[in-house]
């Protein structure tokens, strides 16, 4: 026969718990204690099911998603090596991925920093230290080439990202990136609402093409910035 729980307990134990819960401060404590226990087993299954969320949630490219400050739509990628040429030799990789994003503000606010927006596949990029792979993705405005955009409300802007691969064969013709998103919190060191660290959101199946945007050629294919 199975054994059930407070038969597992020994006798002593539960003497003690039941004295403990006949007095008021004792009640207290033991539904203080539940609370902890549910709101763990919450996020536990939350964090387990992360994953299992993001792999259902699908954005099709050319879709705009709201992910947090931001608001983004995945165009199409691109693998070329005629640009930043002296950059690629310096890591030591073959070619660039470059996965091209229409970007907007969500708020009436400037955005002076871009969160980070994509997560190309595992196996995909050049192998970097931490410190070396932070640099990256390197974040090129299509309508003139130059880097580290600023967006306006009510100004969409296009945007290169970039990211160092060994081998331009090592991205697959049918590339799946992951959407990174964020969520506000109430952030007590700031006294005011602010946004999460991005985590994955969905996935997108970005198609390839073959023409870099002109202006990106033609500013950066002899690396001058």
């Amino acid at each position: 026969m199975r054994r059930t729980l407070p038969a597992l307990v020994p006798r002593a134990l539960r003497a003690t718990v039941l004295d403990l819960v006949r007095t008021p401060w004792g009640r207290a404590v033991v539904v203080t204690l539940a609370v902890l226990v549910a709101a763990t087993t919450t996020l536990g299954l939350a964090g387990g099911l992360r994953a299992v969320q993001v792999a259902e949630r699908r954005v099709v490219a050319g879709e705009t998603a709201d992910v947090g400050p931001v608001r983004v739509t995945v165009l199409d990628h691109v693998v070329t090596d005629e640009i930043l040429g002296s950059a690629l030799a310096e890591e030591g990789a073959g070619a660039w991925l470059g996965v091209r994003v229409e970007v907007a503000a969500a708020e009436m606010r400037t955005v002076r920093s871009l969160p980070d927006l994509v997560e190309p596949p595992d196996g995909v990029l050049l192998d970097l230290s931490e410190e070396d792979a932070y640099a990256y993705p390197r974040e090129v405005l299509v309508s003139d080439g130059s880097e580290f955009p600023t967006l306006q409300p009510g100004l969409p802007e296009q945007v290169l990202l970039l990211w160092p691969v060994e081998e331009a064969s090592d991205v697959p013709e049918d590339l799946e990136v992951t959407l990174l998103a964020s969520e506000r919190y109430y952030s007590r060191n700031a006294r005011a609402m602010a946004w999460a660290t991005e985590e994955p959101w969905a996935l997108v199946s970005v198609p390839r093409t073959t023409r870099l945007p002109a202006a990106v050629l033609e500013r950066l294919q002899e690396d001058g910035l």
